[in-house]
């Protein structure tokens, strides 16, 4: 019996310390004339990486990402009315270390 607990510990422990989590951004665009929306992630490090989005007519965007717990992640998003000149960013932050409260 006691081999078999063990046996199911070790192929369990695993699969709890790699819980797999994802973040999920919702947001809508107001104002119809917006064309271009950019935005990127930061999480230990400022990336330049922006993820460039032609706006038509969908005012609901969305992004998903996989994530790790203990960490920060900030979503930056900015728009344009033609992809040249943005606007200022709005930021919107997730800290996974309160993801453990939601597996209790």
């Amino acid at each position: 019996m006691k081999k078999i607990l063990l046996f199911v510990l070790a192929l369990l422990l695993p699969a709890l310390c790699f819980a797999e989590y994802k973040i999920a951004w919702i947001w809508k665009i107001s104002d119809p004339k917006v064309t271009w929306v950019r935005y990127r992630v930061i999480d230990e490090e400022v990336s330049n990486k922006w993820e460039y989005v032609n706006r038509y007519d969908d005012s609901v965007m969305s992004f998903v990402l996989d994530v790790e717990k203990n960490k920060i992640y900030t979503l930056e998003v900015q728009d344009s009315y033609d992809g040249v000149w943005w606007s200022n960013s709005v930021l919107s932050e997730v800290d996974t270390s309160m993801f453990s409260m939601l597996n209790k």
